[in-house]
């Protein structure tokens, strides 16, 4: 499958659900996400595959429980926007906004440009953020 093992990354979310961490939904959408993303590159690293899914599901977690984050750093984000990647990233975004039914928070958003950038440059051979 190249990169990522499909049962390691539903055992990992296995683990997170029973452990009350995230929600069973917020899991779906982060495997259908690395899914889309498997599509569309054909290999994702497996590191930031577990990055990526860990924090989405969470992110997505933490809205359905009202919880609120903190924006990332503005260099780092600033270093991101200016990739060839950040509309890919955008795009997944705003396709994870359709499949949650509502829009995310700004600093969320900007955490998962970075996770998607990082794992966007992973799958092309380029270095990470």
């Amino acid at each position: 499958m190249g990169g990522f093992n499909v049962t390691a990354l539903d055992e990992r979310l296995k683990v997170l659900i029973e452990g009350g961490v995230v929600i069973p939904k917020a899991a779906d959408i982060a495997k259908n996400a690395v899914k889309r993303l498997k599509d569309i590159y054909g290999f994702l690293p497996e590191d930031r595959v577990s990055v990526f899914v860990t924090h989405l599901a969470t992110a997505l977690t933490r809205l359905e429980r009202k919880e609120t984050v903190g924006a990332p750093p503005p260099e780092l984000l600033k270093e991101v926007e200016a990739t060839p990647f950040i509309k890919e990233a955008l795009l997944e975004i705003d396709w994870i906004e359709h499949e949650w039914g509502t829009e995310l928070p700004v600093e969320e958003k900007q955490f998962l440009s970075i996770h998607y950038v990082s794992l966007i440059q992973g799958a092309k051979g380029g270095e990470p953020s």
